[in-house]
């Protein structure tokens, strides 16, 4: 007798999580993982709930002043 694996709802992934669902179907969709009513096995899961690489860049100070003295100049400050 096989059984069958469990699927999760984005909404079951979401409370346990904490990640929103929007979120969640947005990662989805970049994945290319199929949408499916019935939910989705663990290993769709872990791939939905991992951070993409580079999530974030590092925030640079000398960026922002570069930026503001730039738009002071164009007197849009």
């Amino acid at each position: 007798m096989e059984r069958a694996e469990k699927l999760y709802t984005i909404k079951e992934i979401s409370v346990a999580t904490g990640i929103k669902w929007n979120t969640l179907q947005t990662r989805r969709k970049k994945l290319g993982i199929e949408a499916n009513r019935k939910g989705y096995t663990l290993a769709q899961v872990k791939q939905m709930i991992k951070r993409p690489p580079h999530y974030r860049k590092q925030f640079s100070q000398r960026k922002a002043d570069e930026l503001r003295q730039t738009l002071k100049n164009d007197g849009a400050l």
